[in-house]
């Protein structure tokens, strides 16, 4: 299995406006907020465990909410 960075996943994650829409202002300052997080540590790479469960995760309907698990998923598997 290949190694896998942070780094890597976050252009997938980014927040945009119309991720936002109809979002309370403690929302948007929780996913600015992890987003912030993984991009401190984007130079680490991710457990084996955190990558399958990335690749594995099953969407949801709302674009937010997928995001923000898949972000929770790596914030929680990343190799300090």
């Amino acid at each position: 299995m290949k190694k896998v960075f942070v780094k890597d996943l976050l252009p997938e994650l980014k927040g945009h406006r119309t991720l936002y829409i109809n979002l309370d202002k403690s929302y948007i300052a929780d996913y600015k907020k992890l987003y912030d997080y993984l991009n401190k540590h984007k130079d680490k790479q991710l457990s084996y465990m955190g990558i399958l469960l990335f690749e594995g995760y099953k969407p949801e309907n709302f674009k937010y909410l997928d995001n923000y698990n898949k972000m929770k998923i790596i914030s929680q598997n990343i190799n300090h």
